[in-house]
């Protein structure tokens, strides 16, 4: 049998040697060699995968626009080793059983249907091969994450991925150098994320997960880690300009405050007011006046607000015109480019491409492209996922167990701030809001399984005490 494969693999790499492709005739033999790493512990692939989330500008394999990338790689190397092991294994450790299937199963149907309805096939049918691939990542998710990846890998993934590429982001901007970075008016940072508006998401969605593991800390320089990662991430956050960040981050803190302000006590409210000074006073010195400008303008009519407020007005013409089903999953952009808005409202725009533009608001893109039927079955989702984390927070707390509640509030609360920048950003596909919807059912997974586990301890000890 190792005979055959090997075999298999050099016709492969031969036959890619002298193909047009012959630069990737390396990969069947290191394809091997990761499935039989991948075979013993799949779950590696799958962090990999989570750390390179932020990391737009580093996963392609062949240029920024490329599809080929490190993490469709990981993912079907994940879903082949998963499959087999559930058909071959009786007793299968993978576990995808949740209660959003009956949902997300129904959002998946209804997109096919606007796909198979729609007058922009091409549009369609690439924006359902990406819901397809969010969809795979959930049930990743599912599968890989256990109790100790829940409570331990997930966080520290997500905080170190983003902790480095602002760190390297902020300090080569400090530097002035222009590697990531994007010039508008003025220069914007974008990490390694091509987009500042989507990188700030990422930042924030982080933010939740660093404060819980400040605050639960048990030794020093880990909270002076946290401490410095999060005035980093701050600095990185202001350096997007973005005015949807600041939006977001003034819900997130504020829910943050409320969450960990009761641990405060009164000897730490000096060190409290001290560092709070210390922050306005970095802010009013190193925080750009472009930067206050710029959030001053939420409340102007300039050029971005006003389109902003043509696609709200064409995604409400269109849904009226096609209330049911939609234009057509993902195809709001193609649409906008036929509308009057995209061209009587000017912007210099010339040709129908360089008229294409997102809804800058996923529940429009959602209810534009798959009607009111998806629209639904998208927030119903929503819906059973945050009743997924209060229920498990509510669980959990029969465990007297405060650390696990709380990490699952920090959970629920980067699931916020995915929910919120919704309203700002078309990511219907972002990874991290399938992780979320992922992580909810794992939640609920890992309190109940906790509390089995003490219900039989109880019980244990209860037939020992009649015994005796």
């Amino acid at each position: 049998m190792v005979a055959i494969i090997a075999v298999i693999v050099g016709v492969a790499s031969l036959g890619m040697m002298v193909s047009p492709w012959h630069m990737y005739a390396w990969l069947p033999g290191v394809g091997l060699l990761l499935l039989l790493i991948l075979g013993r512990k799949p779950e590696l692939a799958f962090y990999v995968v989570l750390f390179l989330v932020p990391w737009d500008a580093v996963r392609a394999l062949a240029g920024p626009d490329s599809s080929i990338t490190i993490s469709k790689f990981a993912g079907m190397a994940m879903v082949l080793v998963v499959a087999l092991h559930m058909v071959f294994s009786r007793g299968s450790r993978y576990a995808l059983h949740s209660n959003l299937w009956r949902w997300i199963g129904l959002f998946l149907a209804t997109a096919l249907i606007s796909a198979l309805l729609t007058r922009y096939p091409d549009e369609a049918w690439g924006d359902l091969r990406k819901l397809v691939a969010s969809v795979t990542v959930f049930g990743l998710a599912l599968a890989l994450v256990d109790e100790k990846g829940f409570t331990r890998t997930v966080p520290r993934v997500v905080i170190f991925s983003i902790g480095i590429s602002t760190f390297l982001s902020v300090t080569t901007y400090a530097f002035g150098l222009t590697l990531f970075t994007m010039n508008t008016d003025f220069e914007r940072l974008v990490g390694v994320a091509y987009n500042p508006n989507h990188y700030a998401s990422f930042v924030l969605f982080s933010m939740p997960l660093l404060a819980h593991w400040f605050f639960n800390a048990t030794r020093s320089w880990v909270r002076v880690c946290g401490a410095v990662v999060f005035i980093v991430n701050l600095g990185a956050l202001v350096l997007t300009y973005s005015r949807g960040a600041f939006v977001v981050s003034l819900v997130i803190f504020g829910a943050l405050i409320l969450e960990h302000g009761r641990k405060l006590r009164p000897r730490h409210l000096g060190f409290l007011g001290l560092g709070l000074a210390l922050v306005v006073a970095g802010a009013a010195a190193y925080v750009p006046d472009t930067y206050w400008e710029r959030q001053k303008s939420i409340s102007t009519q300039d050029s971005s607000v006003s389109a902003r407020l043509s696609y709200v007005l064409f995604a409400w013409e269109t849904w009226r015109e096609h209330p049911v089903i939609g234009t057509g999953i993902g195809t709001y952009d193609r649409a906008y480019s036929f509308s009057e808005y995209a061209f009587t409202r000017g912007w210099g725009r010339k040709t129908r491409l360089d008229a294409q533009r997102d809804a800058h608001n996923t529940y429009l893109e959602v209810a534009v492209g798959m009607g009111t039927v998806g629209l639904g079955l998208f927030l119903g989702i929503l819906v059973i996922a945050w009743r997924n984390f209060t229920n498990a927070i509510r669980e959990s707390k029969v465990l007297q167990d405060p650390q696990l509640t709380q990490l699952i509030t920090a959970y629920r609360l980067s699931f916020v701030s995915i929910l919120a920048y919704f309203f700002l950003l078309s990511r219907v596909y972002s990874h991290y809001y399938w992780l979320a919807l992922a992580l909810s059912t794992v939640a609920l997974r890992v309190v109940q399984q906790r509390c089995k586990a003490m219900n039989t301890q109880i019980a244990q000890g209860q037939d020992d005490s009649h015994r005796s």
